[in-house]
């Protein structure tokens, strides 16, 4: 909970209960009511307002009109009734800011402080493969290593918390629910400068799920940022929650993409994206869109990940675009392409056991798909394939999602799994930069398996991993 949040329930229980004491003169309890009624102010200010605290919000009014009461009316017999319900009130807002909470990303573990800045695109040789209506417009979000000092100010997690509304009817609640994401502050800085270095850096594409968005791993993505990636990723209108466009349009969640059969045969188009976006990288990278990115990317090392859907379409463009030269699909089937002959770039897929996903919930035909067509890639392709397994992990474990509802109520709702809160995401993120490490710098393969350890993982090398010599040294790195 945040701390002019806290502070504010805080005085408020305080008032109220203050109402039952000897102390309750009429001085006391106005100041009370100016000291909530302050302090209401600043958590406004400081924090902005958020759903979870409607019942404070209601029960800092009810004081007012008590204590009110007491100095213009009668006897103050609704006092008791009134004040009881009012701790209910701040019982209740507590209650609900600490199960679903503003939630505290995890700080960057590597040496650079980080930026964002975001582009709209749009590809006029594609219509739009969910409306048919000319050009495909998407919105690309860029992490970096930053200039420390630089920037505008600490990032919002999501700029418009409305957008996120088809998501949270798509989980079965109202369409308010995930607007409080708005309110999560990043680590990295609006606009700042990008960091200086006598090398380009290595870039990573990121694809969001079915029905989510480009931050919903925020902190993976500033993590790979923060040790010297850039890192794009993509808002895919139909397939993403809502992408607000730059004339003010709002492109919602296509339903048809919760329907299975649906969503797999839209996988190829949404790979197109990607193929898209590399070719606006080149064009960033050539000064041609903008002349802060000229010369900034090293597109010789590329990577790409994906989360849920987003990994089926990047192992898609994995198999169209061999720009791309590693891939990391986390938790999510693969496409008949990519299962029938493997990935000819160093593969990474983190997931789990058919066990777990049984236990989550899975149908056995999904559990069967993403079991079988992961095997099948790993097992067939010449390239490097790794697959690691993270005990007791959800699905939203993989994301940030886990972060949203955490705890006994996330578990409670069957949202996170049993693993211990923080494994699952740790893990991913350290995998994350060793794959990429080893795959676009050269670095050693052994950081990887040493995070598969600590994490009580497993981590399978199909022969050509195993064939594979790692390179002594450190890696290559993008340090000025």
């Amino acid at each position: 909970m945040r701390p002019a949040e806290a502070l504010f329930l805080a005085s408020l229980a305080a008032a109220f209960l203050l109402g039952f004491t000897s102390l309750a003169g009429l001085g006391r309890l106005a100041a009370s009511v100016l000291l909530v009624g302050g302090l209401l102010l600043v958590h406004l200010t400081v924090d902005g307002a958020r759903w979870q605290m409607i019942p404070a919000y209601a029960s800092a009014f009810g004081l007012a009109a008590l204590v009110a009461g007491r100095l213009f009316g009668p006897a103050p017999t609704l006092w008791p009734y009134g004040a009881a319900l009012g701790l209910v009130g701040v019982l209740a807002a507590a209650a609900a800011g600490l199960a679903v909470p503003v939630f505290r990303l995890p700080a960057p573990p590597g040496p650079y402080p980080i930026g964002t800045s975001s582009i709209a695109l749009t590809d006029w040789d594609r219509a739009d493969p969910f409306t048919g209506e000319p050009g495909r417009r998407l919105v690309a979000q860029i992490w970096y290593p930053a200039q420390a000092g630089t920037g505008v100010g600490a990032a919002p997690y999501m700029e418009d918390g409305a957008a996120l509304a088809p998501l949270a009817r798509l989980l079965g609640l109202p369409g308010w629910a995930l607007g409080h994401l708005a309110l999560v502050r990043t680590h990295a800085r609006s606009e700042a400068a990008m960091a200086a270095s006598s090398e380009r850096w290595p870039v990573v594409i990121f694809a969001h799920g079915r029905g989510g968005f480009r931050q919903h791993n925020t902190g993976l993505v500033e993590a790979l940022a923060s040790h010297g990636y850039v890192v794009v990723a993509l808002d895919q209108p139909g397939a993403a929650a809502g992408v607000r466009l730059p004339d003010g349009r709002r492109l919602d969640f296509d339903p048809r993409m919760a329907d299975r059969a649906f969503a797999h045969a839209m996988a190829p188009a949404l790979a197109e994206d990607i193929t898209f976006l590399i070719d606006a990288l080149q064009r960033l990278n050539a000064g041609d869109l903008h002349e802060r990115w000229k010369a900034r990317f090293d597109l010789t090392r590329l990577g790409a990940a994906g989360v849920s859907l987003g990994g089926a379409v990047i192992a898609q463009a994995c198999v169209l675009d061999q720009r791309i030269r590693a891939c990391l699909p986390i938790d999510v089937y693969m496409p008949p392409a990519a299962a029938a002959g493997g990935l000819s770039q160093p593969t990474l897929w983190i997931t789990r056991d058919a066990e777990t996903m049984r236990r989550e919930g899975w149908a056995e035909i999904d559990v069967a798909e993403t079991q079988e067509t992961i095997a099948s890639a790993w097992s067939g392709m010449a390239a490097p394939g790794y697959v690691l397994r993270a005990p007791g992990a959800y699905h939203v474990d993989f994301s940030d999602a886990a972060l949203m509802a955490p705890g006994p109520v996330g578990r409670r709702l069957g949202l996170i799994g049993p693993a211990k809160p923080g494994v699952v995401g740790q893990l991913t993120t350290s995998a994350a930069i060793a794959f990429f490490d080893h795959a676009l710098r050269g670095a050693s393969i052994e950081p990887l398996k040493a995070a598969a350890r600590r994490a009580g993982a497993s981590l399978e090398l199909n022969a050509a991993a195993r064939l594979s010599s790692p390179p002594a040294g450190p890696p290559r790195s993008a340090l000025p």
